[in-house]
């Protein structure tokens, strides 16, 4: 071997790990993104934990912090562990889906400009855990030619800008709701709206203290069972779309409760 083969041979395995991709990334409040990623070497922000990311990988967190806005084009698991927070600054969305493959993200929580933006989506998305609260446009908004996003165990509250949303949805995409609440959107704001060919399935919610509750439009449907829907000044809300609920849901003391398009006994 000469000696420049050695130095080239030499000057590879000195490369520095940052290039490695983790299966397992990690931010911290006092990480950089100029680090690897690891437990010993956190970045600082889930945007940077996500470009050293593999596919199919996981993004944790070490500690109580706020960690930015992420954009998201593959399969990954972000997990907040109770302890993370994203401040999304206007125009972007805290978490901004574009994946064709499967997206988790948990145990986090969602301030500022605008929650979830989930669009040209053709894949799987689950938020489970997650609360949203006090954001000026809204908490989700999906627009998709297909896929599936479920939301379960989650907490939706305080959009303060008119005109807003807890969820509106738009396209071929369904959307599964369990065990969630959504409250005190603001003036002239919905909970839950679907337009087009959406299909929005909601079990075991809350729906109290909004403007509207569940509103569709031009084509969408709404499917609702055992779900508290009070105090909304509107609570049933129907412009061209569907509305089926189960006849276990309680709609009621609502400024203007609304009729469901059809009522369905459980078989």
């Amino acid at each position: 071997m000469n000696r420049l083969t050695i130095a080239a041979t030499a000057m590879f395995f000195a490369l520095p790990a940052a290039f490695a991709q983790n299966n397992r990334s990690w931010v911290a409040s006092t990480g950089s993104d100029t680090n690897p990623c690891t437990r010993a070497q956190p970045c600082a922000t889930f945007q940077g934990a996500f470009g050293k990311t593999n596919a199919n990988g996981e993004i944790d967190v070490v500690d109580p912090g706020d960690y930015g806005s992420v954009n998201i084009s593959t399969a990954v698991t972000i997990d907040g562990g109770g302890m993370a927070r994203i401040t999304s600054a206007s125009p972007n969305a805290a978490v901004h889906i574009t994946s064709s493959a499967a997206v988790v993200i948990r145990n986090l929580s969602i301030t500022g400009y605008w929650g979830f933006e989930i669009a040209q989506f053709f894949g799987k998305v689950h938020v489970e855990n997650v609360e949203i609260s006090n954001v000026t446009l809204g908490a989700f908004y999906i627009s998709a030619g297909g896929g599936n996003v479920t939301i379960q165990g989650s907490t939706l509250h305080d959009v303060t800008g008119g005109g807003g949303f807890g969820l509106f949805a738009i396209g071929s995409v369904t959307v599964d709701i369990r065990d969630t609440t959504f409250s005190n959107m603001g003036p002239g704001n919905s909970a839950i709206g679907a337009s087009f060919e959406t299909t929005i399935n909601v079990e075991k919610s809350f729906i109290v203290g909004n403007s509207f509750g569940v509103g569709v439009e031009q084509g969408g449907t709404i499917r609702l069972s055992d779900c508290t829907i009070i105090d909304n000044q509107i609570g049933l809300l129907n412009v061209g779309g569907t509305i089926i609920s189960f006849v276990n849901n309680r709609i009621y003391g609502n400024g203007t409760d609304g009729s469901p398009t059809k009522s369905v006994y459980q078989r």
